[in-house]
């Protein structure tokens, strides 16, 4: 799971990228942590910085890497962009869409941002007022019969 806010614990990348692994009394070496980055898109001169003088998308790519070391055949992500600036959106999204294909991984993205799932999205699930109200392919955005969501999709809350 990676979340919005990217929570750091205090010390290097490496520090954070080794936590995983540590609460299941396994170590990181150094090699797999340089990997890691790479695969995120961060070079290794990043593995001894300190994690919170990062921006917030270097700290979003950590959180993922340090997601990436379990395993993990799906990736649930709970508004990861959403308080990054453009630049960095567009390497986040870029980056899903690599690990996605590479890995074969299962991307369940949690956002409030219908253009970024359009973008990102083969089916959507909708919920309103905590409830699943529609499902189906991501055209479900753009044409659902459902008069709640319809209004929701455009923005009338009322």
């Amino acid at each position: 799971m990676v979340l919005q806010n990217s929570p750091m614990i205090a010390g290097s990348v490496y520090d954070n990228l080794a936590l995983p692994l540590r609460l299941q009394g396994k170590t990181l070496s150094k090699e797999k942590a340089l990997d890691i980055l790479d695969q995120v898109g961060l070079e290794g001169e990043y593995l001894e910085r300190d994690s919170q003088n990062l921006s917030g998308g270097q700290q979003q790519k950590v959180s993922i890497a340090r997601t990436l070391l379990n395993q993990s055949k799906i990736l649930l992500m709970d508004e990861i962009t959403s308080a990054l600036d453009p630049s960095s959106l567009n390497e986040v999204e870029d980056l899903i869409r690599k690990l996605h294909v590479q890995h074969a991984i299962t991307v369940i993205w949690i956002t409030h941002n219908l253009e970024q799932a359009k973008r990102m999205g083969q089916y959507a699930w909708i919920m309103v007022d905590g409830k699943l109200v529609d499902a189906g392919e991501i055209s479900v955005l753009d044409h659902s019969d459902i008069p709640s969501v319809h209004r929701f999709l455009k923005g009338d809350f009322s």
